[in-house]
């Protein structure tokens, strides 16, 4: 869209006119309504004389001011001379110089009174720059307009005047006007005029102006001329014709070595620079420090650090330093690489330093967070003859409002009114924010009061100042205050004002604001119509919402491209290039004159294979093409556009290159609009329409295509095959992409690599391994993308021998000496997920050019193998070559860190992203937070979580549930899950999945249910993932006959599922029907993996199933070829301790092939306790002491082994050793769900809120469990105490407390569950029998190894746990 500022036309207006005020002694006012080309009534000027002021300057300008007053028409000076025109122009220049706008009103009126406005032309030209001079740009124009006769100087006042503006715009539409009034500029104007562009970055308005002066020989041959080209041209990133109009110089100067220098930097050209600067020493010219400064600066910004330590020797070398600028610039490039004690030592070897160098050391100190340290510094400065001036004051003050320090604050504020700072607007505009952001919002006022000329950053910051305060009526009211008293607003004092209305609700006040702008001539940008948009929508007003929408995504800024397709600047254009428009001289251009109706079609040369254009030209080009202009392309800058003689090419290239602008919802919308006007699509469009399908997601629309694909008989070409199968695997349609991929007569080397890439995501390794096979055998040789597919699932495989294959084959038939990049790569994560780092740190070393992606793939090795300090290092390494990451890099190294709990490695890259502004976009948060959790820092997860400022997507929500979930946090897991619903984002399986296993580790068999009927509330499809996890989560929470009825009900059951049904079989003690449903799952074909038989043989432990565990634990061996791991040995010991067979499970742990872990070590101790074998406990405890010292499971159940024996000597030493070490015993307690809210206890516990209650239920149940001849079991009691505290102690077990309070809070015959973290005791298990029976309640208890169900005075373990 092109954007047109309003220009005056040549006729001026008779009636305009200007308000005077004239002033006398005594400050009385009087306003003269006067035309700009009249002669004043004399009966209204007759106020008294004033004083002529001390500046000699003045003197006669006040002299004629007077006399104005008194009435009389001077024509004389004081000498007795004659008045002439030259000495109107002396006052009026020197009255522009001074700025005294008001002195300038009166005489001009004297000029126009006297008959000398339209004596000379350079009068208003003197009026003209005077009026700009003191910021009366209004006024300016008026003079312009007046003026019937406009000759050069004229023009070049009002083109210098709106330049010294900044209205760079407006100043080229004034030489655009000046031409086509027949007025050509000279070298004097387009010296001012090629700043304009330069700075604008409008080439193709530069090289228009390039081809006029190459005409007017004469301008061209000046060396000022050439020199301001060369400038242009660089600013303009055309540093190649810039380096052409440099060659073609006999005299060159330095300003064009250091022209083009900054220009070679700023386009990224940085060894072009330098190879610059030693052509410009052999010519004898040594670099400014202008030069050196803008590389290191360029060099800051993108954080080249090896670069900038590469001109930090040059400059070392060629004496550069200690200049002010180059130390500073490189405290900058240090500070921006996180390297602080570089600044340091730079800061300190400076000998003089001035209020720069202490600026830049404390903003190097406050980028880094070093806040301490910044505030030393400017201590450190206080005590030099140096003092902060407004800049650093202001950021003084911008950091006190960071960390909200309103006592330093209140100290600045004191030290900027001594120095009489109020006055500079930012530095006022950082107090009030500072106030207002520490919430002293009169203190705010008092400051904004008592600034006397409040321009719009004052206001502004006001404004916010209130938004800070939630005073969103009075940030309006100030607002139109700010209105009613003549300052106008800029677009940072909309963007608040909108914000507020936004935040409030203010609808109608937002419309009339938002209607301003154009009034204000402010350009309304993205921020503005995102603030309506927000508004407009939540308010229910979606069609108007809608209107900014489109605003939105049509807006247009104001860059390069923008001036690039404005109208020509001159009457001059290139008609045809004698060769190649881009690798000839300027020289060499042919130039016409073209007269205004004329429309040449252009030559242009051939089309380029790699056109892309951004997304605002993509939008101009989108517009245009809305306008039905037949020969827009020919308009625009992209010669190779011109190619494309349809609408129908030109929409393609619209749809390309919007997705490549990662716009594809605009696509879409292209491609309907296509449908709906019955354009022509053919099949070169559909494949790009489904990309845009890909990225959006929109299954749907993918299927439409699909049907269009069809109907109009484009199946038959294999490249639109190949997107419908690229489409349907990122929608998730697994199936429809293989049907695809059969239905393709003649499949290309993409279509084999996308299928191994669908194989390859849906986890189906196998299957891609034998499509490999069949790709072999038929004689197909995959390219490097399908090489790399592969690797990609032997590395899933973690198949070390297939993976060595897979790399000699690639050796053998790859093109070059040397794997590119990306196999190399792809290598490296084979090898490093097949823990072999040695292979995968020899394929990176030999890497010819390793990218930052080959960096990235061997520190994610290291991490992934743990070796997290070698991780550490390359990752520094990294910087020092000055290849800075970003935030894929990070976001891969994070993901690494979760994987591996490398906590430490994890904080470290979440500092350097911090500190070094890496762009803290959605996804990296996200995987922050995902590692946080994964390494069980629930503090920085919700840290990370609230501090997201963007909009919080559905992966951010479920990776905090997925936190809380792994620290066992329920409620705040569903308070998150709460807050995610309340914004209107649905849930997918992935949420649902980690609430389920939390409800399973909780036992929260409510909390469970609820979601289960929620999924079918929300029509959530449940996949075999979840299906698997409803399973387990009602296992684990007691209801093993509503997991089997889910189990059955399952068609399409995978391995986990059966494992899932099978392990919640063990967990119950139903041991018999855990091994029919094993047999079941080999009868229907299944073949089970480890986890299958670590369930079965725990099933066989707790049902006493000795030799049947016996026998799988063989069958798993000899039949399926699987190799024990520690957990079948783990389930062995187990089932062989809970037997009795303690010799045996000794034997065992000896003949382990790998050493026994805390898991295999505490249940052969356990069984020692059980049966109370106090010799084969001491070896146990004795092998668990050297493998885990630090831990107290031994030594707890050592000592209960003791006590039982009755050895109360032994079990005071352990106890007295454990104080001593520090270790702590971990306290039992159990848990109870009551209408949807979990209830712990402890032994003993009285912090309940039903304590008297549950202690009068816990007597009513010892009185009833007498009569039913129930006796205390006191031995379980393993403390050297008498008998009746062992009574008394028994009886408040946590699990009697739980199972009290769930008596007297629910009706008769009401279930109860209780969790238990440790094993339940002897006691209590009788005691939970009888319970039963006495109440008519089902019981059920799951401890730390099982599920205890009671019913009628009866337990499901048959006294086997």
């Amino acid at each position: 869209m092109e954007t047109t500022v309003p220009i005056p036309t040549s006729a001026a207006t008779p009636t305009s006119s200007l308000s005077l005020s004239l002033f006398s002694s005594n400050t009385n006012r009087t306003s003269l309504q006067l035309p700009f080309n009249s002669k004043p009534p004399p009966s209204i000027i007759t106020q008294q004389q004033q004083p002529p002021p001390n500046n000699p300057k003045l003197k006669f300008a006040f002299q004629l001011q007077n006399d104005a007053v008194s009435g009389k028409s001077r024509t004389t000076l004081l000498g007795g001379a004659e008045l002439d025109v030259s000495s109107f122009v002396n006052v009026i220049e020197s009255l522009g110089d001074a700025n005294a706008v008001q002195e300038g009103f009166k005489v001009h009126a004297i000029l126009v009174k006297n008959g000398y406005f339209d004596a000379s032309l350079y009068i208003k030209v003197c009026l003209v720059r005077m009026y700009f001079r003191c910021g009366k740009v209004e006024l300016a124009r008026r003079v312009f307009d007046e003026s019937s006769e406009r000759d050069v100087s004229l023009w070049g006042a009002m083109v210098a005047g709106f330049a010294h503006h900044g209205m760079r715009i407006e100043a080229l539409q004034y030489v655009r006007l000046m031409v086509d009034e027949g007025i050509m500029p000279n070298s004097a104007l387009m010296m001012g005029v090629l700043p304009l562009v330069g700075e604008l970055g409008a080439l193709r308005i530069g090289q228009e102006a390039h081809a006029y002066l190459v005409k007017k020989k004469f301008y061209y041959e000046q060396v000022r001329i050439r020199t301001a080209l060369v400038d242009m041209y660089s600013k303009c990133g055309d540093v190649g014709s810039g380096r052409r109009v440099l060659s073609s110089l006999v005299e060159r100067g330095i300003s064009c070595w250091s022209a083009l220098i900054a220009g070679s930097v700023s386009s990224g050209g940085f060894q072009k620079a330098v190879k610059s600067m030693v052509r410009m020493q052999r010519e004898g010219f040594r670099p400014s420090h202008v030069s050196v400064a803008s590389i290191l600066s360029v060099c800051a910004q993108s954080r080249a650090l090896k670069r900038g330590k590469e001109i930090h020797a040059y400059a070392l070398k060629h004496w550069f330093l200690p200049h002010v600028s180059i130390a500073s610039s490189l405290m900058v490039l240090y500070s921006k690489c996180g390297l602080i004690e570089y600044c340091r030592n730079l800061f300190d070897g400076m000998e003089r330093r001035n209020v720069i160098l202490w600026t830049a050391m404390f903003d190097a100190y406050v980028e880094n967070g070093c806040f301490p340290e910044a505030f030393g510094v400017l201590r450190s400065m206080q005590l030099t003859e140096y003092r902060p001036d407004t800049v650093t004051m202001a950021r003084m003050l911008s950091l006190c409002s960071k960390l909200k320090l309103v006592k330093l604050g209140k100290e600045i504020h004191v030290q900027v009114l001594k120095r009489d700072f109020a006055s500079v607007h930012y530095v006022s505009a950082e107090l009030i924010n500072m106030y207002g952001t520490c919430g002293l919002i009169d203190k705010a006022n008092l400051v904004f009061d008592a600034v006397l000329d409040k321009g719009s950053m004052t206001w502004t910051a006001l404004i916010r100042a209130y938004v800070y305060k939630e005073f969103y009526k009075d940030a309006i009211d100030l607002f139109d205050d700010m209105i009613s008293k003549g300052c106008a607003p800029n677009r940072f004092t909309f963007e608040a004002v909108l914000s507020v209305c936004d935040k409030a609700g203010f609808v109608e006040e937002a419309i009339r604001i938002f209607n301003l702008l154009s009034r204000y001539k402010v350009e309304a940008s993205k921020e503005h119509c995102v603030s309506m948009i927000q508004l407009l929508t939540r308010y229910g007003k979606l069609d108007e919402a809608q209107i900014f929408v489109e605003m939105s995504s049509l807006m247009v800024t104001c860059n390069s491209h923008f001036y690039g397709s404005a109208p020509s600047l001159l009457p001059i254009s290139v008609r045809k290039f004698q060769s190649s428009c881009e690798y000839h001289s300027i020289a060499s251009l042919k130039f016409t004159q073209v007269l205004a109706k004329e429309k040449t079609k252009p030559k242009v040369p051939p089309i380029q294979n790699e056109l892309h254009i951004n997304l605002v030209e993509t939008q101009q080009l989108h517009c245009q093409l809305l306008k039905n202009c037949s020969d827009c392309a020919y308009r625009l800058t992209f010669p190779a556009l011109k190619s494309y003689s349809s609408n129908a090419a030109l929409y393609s290239f619209l749809i390309t290159s919007y997705i490549k602008n990662n716009c594809p919802e605009d696509a879409v919308k292209i491609y309907n609009h296509m449908r709906k006007t019955d354009a022509k699509i053919d099949n070169f469009i559909i494949p790009s329409v489904l990309k845009a399908c890909c990225v959006v997601p929109s299954a749907l629309l993918g299927q439409e295509v699909h049907g269009f694909v069809v109907k109009n008989g484009f199946h038959s070409d294999v490249f639109v095959c190949n997107a419908l199968m690229m489409m349907y695997s990122e929608a998730g349609n697994f199936a429809s992409a293989c049907q695809l991929f059969d239905d393709i007569e003649k499949r290309d080397a993409v279509s084999w690599s996308i299928m191994l890439r669908n194989y390859s995501r849906h986890g189906m390794l196998n299957e891609a391994l034998n499509l490999v096979r069949e790709m072999h055998a038929i004689g197909v040789k995959p390219s490097e993308i399908a090489m790399i597919s592969i690797i990609h699932v032997i590395a899933e495989l973690a198949d070390m021998k297939l993976g060595k294959a897979i790399h000699a084959y690639v050796t053998r038939n790859m093109s070059y000496e040397k794997p590119s990049v990306p196999l190399s790569t792809a290598l490296i994560d084979l090898y490093a997920k097949c823990a072999n780092l040695a292979y995968a740190r020899r394929i990176f070393d030999n890497l010819s050019a390793a990218s930052i992606i080959s960096w990235t793939a061997m520190i994610a090795a290291y991490i992934h193998c743990n070796d997290l300090n070698e991780g550490f290092r390359l990752f520094i390494k990294i910087l020092d070559e000055g290849m800075f990451p970003n935030d894929i890099t990070i976001l891969s190294l994070v993901k690494g860190c979760g994987a591996a709990g490398a906590l430490k490695l994890g904080k470290l890259l979440h500092a350097f992203t911090l500190r070094n502004g890496i762009a803290m976009s959605l996804n990296l948060a996200t995987a922050f937070l995902d590692m946080y959790g994964k390494c069980s820092d629930v503090r920085s997860a919700r840290s990370v979580f609230n501090n997201s400022t963007k909009n919080k997507d559905l992966m951010m929500y479920s990776a905090m549930i997925s936190a809380y979930a792994k620290a066992d946090c329920i409620d705040e897991a569903f308070d998150i899950f709460a807050q995610m619903t309340g914004c209107g984002i649905k849930p997918n399986e992935i949420t649902m999945v980690s609430l389920l296993s939390l409800c399973a580790k909780s036992g929260s068999l409510e909390m469970g249910k609820w979601i289960h009927s929620y999924l079918d509330k929300q029509g959530i499809k449940a996949d075999m993932v979840l299906k698997t996890s409803l399973v387990d989560m009602y296992s684990k929470c007691g209801d093993i006959d509503t997991a089997c009825g889910l189990f059955v009900e399952a068609n399409d059951r995978d391995i986990s599922m059966w494992n899932a049904m099978i392990s919640g079989f063990a967990m119950h003690g139903h041991g018999n029907s855990a091994l029919e449903l094993f047999a079941e799952m080999e009868a229907q074909g299944v073949i089970p993996n480890d986890i299958t038989f670590i369930a079965v043989i725990h099933a066989c432990s707790h049902a006493g199933l000795v030799q049947e565990g016996k026998r799988l634990f063989c069958r798993m061996v000899n039949e399926f070829s699987l190799v024990p791991k520690i957990e079948h040995y783990g389930c062995m010991v187990d089932l062989l301790g809970r037997a009795g067979s303690l010799e045996e499970a000794q034997e065992l742990i000896k003949d382990m092939p790998m050493r026994p872990n805390s898991a295999v070590l505490g249940s052969f101790l356990a069984a020692c306790k059980v049966h109370k074998n106090v010799n084969l406990g001491e070896w146990a405890a004795k092998q668990f002491l050297s493998l885990e010292p630090e831990k107290c499971g031994y030594n707890v159940l050592m000592s209960n082994i003791y006590a039982a024996s009755n050895r109360w000597e032994n079990v005071a030493d352990i106890r007295r050793a454990m104080k001593d070490a520090g270790i702590h015993k971990e306290p039992g307690f159990s848990s109870i769900e009551v209408h949807g809210t979990i209830h712990e206890f402890v032994m003993g516990d009285r912090e309940h809120p039903e304590t008297p209650k549950i202690y009068e239920m816990i007597a009513e149940m010892r009185e009833k469990l007498e009569h039913a001849g129930y006796t205390p079991n006191v031995s379980v009691v393993l403390k050297n105490i008498d008998m009746k505290e062992k009574e008394s102690a028994v009886n408040y077990h946590s699990e009697k407390l739980a199972m009290a309070y769930g008596l007297i809070s629910t009706g008769p015959g009401i279930q109860l569950r209780i969790l238990k973290n440790l094993r339940i005791c002897e006691d209590c298990h009788n005691a939970t029998k009888l319970v039963s029976k006495i109440y008519g309640r089902e019981i059920i208890v799951r401890d730390r190894n099982r599920f205890h169900h009671f019913k009628e005075g009866f337990c499901s373990c048959n006294e086997y746990w």
